[in-house]
């Protein structure tokens, strides 16, 4: 198993990355040796199969479980016989949805490593798409790590630049939305959403290099909660949301829930974003996501602030969980 080990600890090594001991223990098995790998085409093909993999599950299982394939993904493409140039495509797909993963790990150093490394391949590529994804991903961390202006600006504005498809802008008019938010542009947040959801005209898809109906009513009630006066747009997206999101969307679900939430603490109604939290976490089946906690708490603390005094309830069950 040794032998393993090193190969993906020096596969993360190289491009920067910080992994953990439980991590590396528990991918270190699905790291091919050389004696194992296929032909040179196989490999290809295996390979692409396995990044296929990662997109079809991400919000559908633990982020801790899809950690480990994701690092053991990239250390068999750091592995990928001869020509190496061929796999570049993969190298960014991995990335991307690594630094997505991130953002539902809270791991922002981590996170800011793979979208860099996203970047830099996407590029050698030249691939448009990939390059456009990339940045919209990123732009997408601006609502849960903290970035400098300069760095929200330009993920959201060369997702917009690179796309070449109606779902790629739409894609990028939602993270738009998102950091137009952040940086206090109610009327251009609004504008930025409406084109989101203008564009978003296919049926949910299960993967984040999709931008479906149900995503992009997700996306922009995000953006628009955090201004009370637009709280009945965010909850009427966030509903619509839950309605069309299926059951298995565990991850995007939760994070509608939590910005009907988010709305009605800002709008100073408490006993109800109370009520709206319980109803995330009793659906959390006793297992809540990093980036979810984190949410809640800030939640909380709104709510807080609004009445003056400590919600005992709902930091009682975070510590439980």
């Amino acid at each position: 198993m040794q032998p393993r080990r090193d190969i993906l600890i020096n596969a993360l090594k190289a491009a920067g990355m910080v992994a953990t001991a439980p991590l590396l223990s528990a991918a270190a098995p699905y790291v091919r040796l050389e004696k194992e790998q296929g032909t040179t085409h196989d490999e290809r093909a295996r390979l692409g199969a396995e990044v296929e993999s990662l997109y079809q599950r991400m919000g559908t299982v633990p982020a801790r479980d899809l950690q480990v394939a994701i690092v053991a993904c990239w250390a068999n493409l750091d592995r990928y016989p001869h020509a190496r140039t061929s796999v570049h495509d993969l190298r960014a797909r991995v990335a991307v949805i690594a630094g997505s993963n991130s953002i539902t790990l809270a791991d922002q150093a981590n996170g800011i490593r793979w979208f860099e490394t996203a970047h830099r391949y996407a590029r050698m590529v030249g691939d448009s798409t990939l390059i456009s994804l990339a940045h919209a991903r990123a732009a997408n961390a601006a609502m849960y790590w903290r970035l400098g202006r300069r760095r929200l600006h330009a993920d959201a504005d060369l997702a917009a630049a690179y796309a070449t498809t109606a779902e790629l802008r739409g894609m990028a008019a939602g993270q738009a939305a998102r950091v137009l938010s952040i940086l206090g542009d109610s009327r251009a947040t609004v504008r930025a959403a409406e084109t989101a959801v203008t564009l978003a005209d296919v049926p949910y898809a299960g993967r984040i290099d999709r931008w479906s109906t149900p995503v992009a009513h997700m996306t922009v009630s995000r953006a628009l909660v955090r201004w009370p006066h637009l709280r009945t747009a965010a909850e009427e997206h966030a509903l619509e949301a839950l309605r069309t999101l299926p059951p298995q969307a565990r991850l995007l679900r939760a994070h509608a829930r939590l910005d009907v939430a988010e709305g009605r603490a800002r709008s100073g109604d408490v006993a109800a974003a109370v009520d709206a939290v319980h109803q995330t976490l009793n659906r959390a089946e006793g297992r809540l996501e990093p980036v979810l906690r984190g949410r809640v708490d800030e939640i909380v603390r709104i709510a807080e602030q609004r009445i003056g005094q400590p919600i005992r309830e709902i930091r009682d069950r975070l510590t439980q969980m």
